[in-house]
C-alpha cells in the first residue's frame, strides 16, 4: 500500500536562525526536536498519518515477533530476536533474560552460595 499526496506548487520554509547550522561530511548532524504544532496544518496531518501507520506497523510487528516465537522451539531459556536492518528480516537465538547493561552483573552473581 503507497500512500500518494497531492502534488502542488513548490513552497519552501526557510529554517529559523535559531537552528544548528548544517552538519558537514566529517561531522554529525545536530539533531532538534520540531514542535510539530507549529507545522503548516497539511503538514501536520501529513506527520500525524505517518504516526498512526507507525503505530499499526509496530503492533503488527510485535504480533509477528509472539507468534514467531511461539512457533519455533529455542529452547526454554532462549527466544528469537529480530533485526530488520535494510529490509531484510535477520533472527538471533537470544537467552530470555537479555543482556545487563554494559559494566553490571546481576544479583545472582553476588549471592552467596547455601
Amino acid at each position: 500500500m503507497t500512500a500518494s499526496f497531492p502534488l502542488r506548487a513548490a513552497r519552501v520554509i526557510k529554517p529559523a536562525a535559531t537552528l544548528a547550522p548544517a552538519a558537514t561530511a566529517a561531522s554529525d548532524p545536530i539533531w532538534q526536536r520540531l514542535d510539530t504544532d507549529s507545522l503548516p496544518e497539511d503538514l501536520r496531518q501529513h506527520y500525524y498519518a505517518y504516526r498512526k501507520a507507525l503505530d499499526h506497523a509496530n503492533s503488527l510487528r510485535a504480533i509477528f515477533e509472539e507468534e514467531t516465537n511461539e512457533a519455533f522451539d529455542v529452547g526454554a531459556t532462549n527466544k528469537l530476536a529480530f533485526g530488520y536492518k535494510f529490509g531484510q528480516l535477520s533472527v538471533a537465538i537470544v537467552p530470555k533474560a537479555g543482556r545487563s547493561a554494559k559494566g553490571s552483573i546481576s544479583l545472582g552473581a553476588l549471592a552467596r552460595p547455601r
